[in-house]
């Protein structure tokens, strides 16, 4: 047996659904003034109820187009503060990527002139010459010279 399709029409879903990820007013609101209340609010105690006022008086209005509560509020600003958070993330990745990598040039250390003198090589005893000969022999003989 085959499933009868269900079909919603537009009608029927409510604001919220349909708009998905839309930010509140309050969110931009806070968003926009961001850098100033962030400067002001560094580790001091924020009055919630007052910045409901002053964003009620401003226009800012939850999602569902209400007046702001004190927890909405704080809720909103943590969110406004992480998406600052993200675009100082992505612009500074942008920045070093963009940055072009140059690539160290090793150049060997420049050499002194030697300032030893050659020493000449001194001829060889009568000794030494016939120790030379033998051992060349002996490899021949052994295999060990082609």
């Amino acid at each position: 047996m085959r499933k009868a399709k269900t079909t919603s029409k537009k009608a029927d879903l409510p604001d919220t659904v349909l708009l998905g990820q839309e930010r509140s007013r309050l969110f931009w609101l806070l968003y926009d003034h961001h850098a100033v209340l962030e400067a002001r609010w560094r580790s001091r105690r924020v009055d919630w109820r007052a910045v409901c006022a002053w964003a009620l008086a401003e226009g800012g209005m939850n999602a569902k187009g209400e007046p702001p509560a004190p927890n909405i509020a704080k809720q909103t600003w943590r969110r406004v503060c992480e998406l600052h958070a993200r675009e100082k993330a992505d612009r500074e990745a942008r920045r070093r990527s963009s940055l072009v990598a140059t690539p160290r040039q090793t150049l060997p250390p420049p050499v002194a002139a030697s300032t030893r003198a050659e020493v000449p090589e001194t001829p060889q005893s009568d000794a030494e010459k016939r120790m030379a000969l033998m051992q060349a022999r002996i490899n021949r003989q052994s295999g060990r010279l082609a």
